[in-house]
């Protein structure tokens, strides 16, 4: 009985995985950028004399997961839809925003790194500047969320700062 259900559960799993072969490429890119990400985030934190925290580092991956699942149910959802090709347009759309909004948050920890005013702050401190605030305007729609405050969702809680204030930390 439990050879066969791990047969099932194989030959699903096998399934599924194959429905995602096109935007393999796609998740392979994303989780080394989230990588790149995490490790900049945790010398940062070092850099500054924080403690590692769990927490933080939780947060984190629970975020990756949530991206690889809905990047995985785009693409699920296109295949049964019999529209591969714009379930995978959208992944790429999706991935194109995340390496912009983890692309500047990677610059900045580098920067918060580096010594002010070396070299090589000032080469990233230069590609930070570029690409937080002059490549805003050649993403559609974009320009237009950072100056609407759209990021401030009515109904929505900060959980950060919740947590914070629960530990006695602001």
């Amino acid at each position: 009985m439990i050879d066969e259900l791990r047969g099932i559960l194989m030959v699903l799993g096998s399934w599924l995985f194959s429905r995602l072969v096109p935007i393999a490429d796609f998740m392979q890119g994303m989780l080394l950028l989230f990588l790149i990400n995490f490790v900049f985030g945790v010398v940062d934190d070092v850099v500054k004399g924080n403690a590692w925290e769990w927490r933080k580092a939780r947060t984190f991956f629970l975020h990756i997961l949530v991206f690889f699942v809905i990047a995985a149910c785009m693409c699920i959802v296109g295949y049964f839809l019999h529209n591969a090709e714009e379930a995978v347009t959208g992944i790429q759309i999706m991935c194109v925003m995340a390496v912009w909004f983890y692309g500047v948050n990677i610059l900045k920890n580098v920067c918060r790194i580096l010594v002010t005013n070396s070299p090589m702050w000032k080469f990233f401190n230069f590609l930070y500047w570029v690409l937080s605030l002059k490549m805003v305007e050649k993403i559609p729609y974009l320009s237009e969320y950072m100056k609407s405050g759209a990021e401030k969702i009515e109904g929505t809680k900060d959980n950060i700062n919740k947590n914070n204030s629960k530990n006695g930390k602001s």
